[in-house]
């Protein structure tokens, strides 16, 4: 008698966007549009069965000095997310991807962020 596997298809098991793969796109962006004067970073946490990311930016040239801009936080489940950063300040619960982009795409375009991302560049010239 042989064995089989009770398993669904793995092989064909959907793949979705997660906000991991976001911030680590947003990483990139930056990474790309500031011609590597500063990297993108996304940290990953797990605890216990929450996951926890964090949108880093690294500045190579002044000593790897790095911050947070915002972090994330879910279940299994992926939604909702928690979505924290300091500047501008940010509390806010996702119920889905459409508004966990929104409140990143705020956070990242904001005036503080920009600030922020100039004030890095500027200590590099």
């Amino acid at each position: 008698m042989s064995s089989k596997s009770f398993w669904v298809d793995l092989k064909n098991v959907e793949l979705v966007r997660t906000p991991r793969t976001i911030l680590r796109e947003q990483a990139k962006y930056l990474t790309e549009g500031t011609d590597s004067l500063l990297i993108g970073c996304v940290d990953d946490l797990t605890i216990g069965s929450t996951f926890r990311y964090s949108l880093d930016v690294r500045v190579p040239s002044l000593n790897n000095y790095e911050t947070t801009i915002l972090s994330v936080n879910h279940s299994l489940d992926l939604y909702p997310v928690h979505l924290t950063a300091m500047r501008p300040h940010t509390d806010v619960s996702c119920a889905n991807q459409e508004e966990l982009e929104r409140a990143i795409e705020s956070v990242l375009s904001s005036t503080e962020v920009k600030v922020m991302i100039s004030r890095l560049i500027s200590q590099l010239r």
